[in-house]
């Protein structure tokens, strides 16, 4: 088996050899957790930033940072009824100040991925 991925790669070359002389050839796009493709070396995907909110519990507002653009996100209750919805920004900030105390969720998503995170609102 022989793989080439020069150190600037968005596409990687597998090289198989299979028994009888045959073999095969895949190529690989790397893309990121978010479904873009990925320039360099495979450290690039610990380089994605990590989505943080704060803060938690919350009173009044919370804010989500590091939202990627195509990002939707979305405010639930406790039975995951959608109360509010928008498009992400690099930081965004909900208004949870006439909510009732309990249990949250806010997800996080895109055409690639959906991340959920709980809430508590005093």
């Amino acid at each position: 088996m022989t793989i080439t991925a020069p150190t600037d790669a968005k596409l990687i070359t597998l090289q198989v050899s299979l028994p009888g002389g045959a073999s095969a050839t895949y190529t690989i796009k790397v893309v990121g957790c978010r479904g873009q493709t990925l320039a360099g070396s495979p450290d690039e995907f610990s380089t994605q930033k990590e989505i943080k909110i704060f803060p938690n519990p919350v009173k009044n507002q919370i804010e989500v940072v590091n939202i990627h653009p195509d990002d939707r996100i979305a405010l639930l209750d406790a039975q995951g009824r959608v109360l509010t919805e928008q498009t992400g920004t690099d930081s965004s900030i909900l208004d949870m100040q006439a909510l009732p105390a309990g249990l949250y969720l806010i997800s996080v998503s895109n055409h690639h991925h959906k991340q959920y995170f709980k809430i508590i609102k005093l």
